[in-house]
C-alpha cells in the first residue's frame, strides 16, 4: 500500500487502514497509561487517495461556489 501523509499544526491527512487508526489510538492510550501529555490534533483518515481528492475537491469547490 502507498500510504501518503499529510501534516500541518497538529492536523494529519493520510490514507490508511482501520488497523492504522487503531495503532494510533494503542499509541495514544499507552501514553495516557503512562501520563504524558497528549497534544491536541485531528487526524483524517481515508481509505485511499481517492476519497481524499474527492472530500478535498468537493470542499474546495462547496467554498468556491459560496457554500459552507
Amino acid at each position: 500500500m502507498n500510504k501518503k501523509l499529510i501534516k500541518m499544526k497538529g492536523v494529519t491527512i493520510c490514507n490508511d487502514q482501520v488497523n492504522g487508526f487503531f495503532d494510533r489510538a494503542r499509541v495514544a492510550a499507552q501514553k495516557a497509561d503512562r501520563g504524558e501529555i497528549i497534544e491536541k490534533s485531528i487526524t483524517f483518515s481515508f481509505e485511499g487517495l481517492r476519497q481524499i481528492n474527492i472530500a478535498l475537491l468537493d470542499a474546495h469547490g462547496a467554498d468556491l461556489m459560496g457554500k459552507s
